[in-house]
């Protein structure tokens, strides 16, 4: 299929891709190996005819400032937008300003802690946060199953209070937005790789690896046609739900020999179901809400776009 490979990359979202361009400039000769017919995994920016930024499908904000998105991003060129403005929820058919309500539970936090033994955010909210309202409990566990696209009783309540403590405020002023989407920065860092080290090969689906000490073997079909091919080593990226599928199901990878002493971890680790829901508003009636005033003049005209996720 190849030239010699020194390592199979499996995978071309952004680790995949990441790992490709950490190996080449030490000379080595890189084979990344993708299902999908575009890169990006995850990643997957939509432009659409008529919006300023693309609509992104995937993932959207940067949380804090990650060394390794940053320095993509410098890399790329690209600046990092600053995600301001107000939260808002959801009550019985009202917005509502999440900075009152979350200023209530962060409070029952510093005042109460966290647990000295970890737990999960559902057994901590009714067992040590029982002095908050049951309208904050409420908006509580909706944010984690929304904003963190996570199930109440599995996530972590150290990992949600440490998270929760660390924003200033009600509306996570720390987050970001790639200027130009997700989609820009991925390309970039796939341009960046040197095509005299780095093969990328698309639509090649991987059934099975083949690994024994010094040599490993990848094989599956290539749009559709059969190949095999071999290096040193190879770095695995897939989906943990692809990880996670037993042997014989469709999708699965078959790992030889088996990934036995993986598989506590694999079933300890849980994906985000997520619905995530993209509208087009001909106003931005929010801003309206803000500001009652503005309610009494008209309205830009100018198209806005708006996200929202369900677990």
């Amino acid at each position: 299929m190849s030239r010699s490979i020194d390592v199979i990359v499996i995978g071309a979202g952004a680790a995949g891709l990441a790992a490709a361009a950490e190996l080449a400039p030490s000379g080595r000769k890189v084979l990344v190996l993708e299902a999908r017919d575009r890169i990006g995994g995850r990643v997957w920016s939509l432009d659409v005819p008529g919006l300023p930024v693309p609509v992104e499908l995937g993932p959207e904000f940067i949380h804090g400032r990650p060394e390794a998105t940053f320095t993509l991003l410098e890399k790329a060129g690209m600046a990092a937008v600053d995600r301001s403005g107000d939260g808002w929820y959801t009550e019985r058919g009202k917005l509502e300003p999440t900075g009152e309500i979350f200023a209530e539970i962060r409070k029952a936090i510093r005042k109460t802690g966290a647990p000295r033994k970890d737990v999960s955010f559902e057994t901590y909210l009714a067992r040590d946060l029982r002095q908050l309202s049951a309208r904050a409990r409420a908006f509580a566990r909706r944010r984690v199953e929304g904003y963190d696209a996570a199930d109440p009783a599995r996530a972590s309540a150290r990992a949600i209070i440490e998270e929760w403590s660390g924003e200033d405020d009600a509306t996570a002023a720390s987050h970001y937005r790639p200027l130009g989407g997700y989609g820009a920065m991925i390309a970039a860092l796939a341009r960046s790789l040197d095509s005299g080290k780095v093969e990328l090969k698309l639509e090649t689906i991987v059934r099975a690896v083949r690994w024994k000490r010094g040599t490993v073997e990848v094989e599956g079909t290539a749009r559709g046609k059969p190949f095999l091919a071999s290096a040193a080593r190879a770095i695995v990226t897939l989906p943990l739900g692809v990880l996670q599928l037993a042997q014989g199901k469709p999708g699965a990878v078959r790992f030889i020999p088996a990934l036995d002493a993986k598989r506590a971890a694999l079933r300890g680790l849980v994906p985000s179901p997520v619905i995530k829901v993209a509208l087009l508003f001909r106003t931005a009636f929010w801003e309206r809400t803000r500001h009652p005033r503005s309610a009494r003049g008209r309205a830009s005209p100018r198209k806005r776009c708006g996200t929202a996720t369900r677990p």
